[in-house]
């Protein structure tokens, strides 16, 4: 049996969903791009982490399926969820 590391299987649950990973590679994602390419999933880089989200924005509206966005610092993804996640869908506590 192998025995995932929470990388692994984040990517491993996500390839059941989107095809396309959008974003910038650094310290913080190196072991889920990494797992990412294994599970098949196709990573195309930015050069910074607006971009990586404005990108699968402009995937799901171009094609129509949805793709993930990774992002190297928690601080930058705080942020990126502030302003593309409606209120609504966010949760508090």
């Amino acid at each position: 049996m192998t025995t995932l590391i929470v990388s692994g299987r984040v990517a491993e649950v996500l390839s059941s969903y989107v095809s396309d990973v959008f974003g910038v590679m650094g310290n913080g994602n190196v072991y889920f791009l990494d797992a990412a390419e294994q599970q098949g999933l196709r990573f195309s880089p930015v050069r910074h982490e607006g971009a990586a989200i404005a990108a699968t924005d402009a995937y799901y509206r171009t094609s129509g399926r949805l793709a993930a966005g990774t992002t190297t610092r928690q601080a930058v993804e705080h942020a990126l969820l502030r302003r593309t996640v409606p209120e609504s869908c966010r949760h508090h506590g």
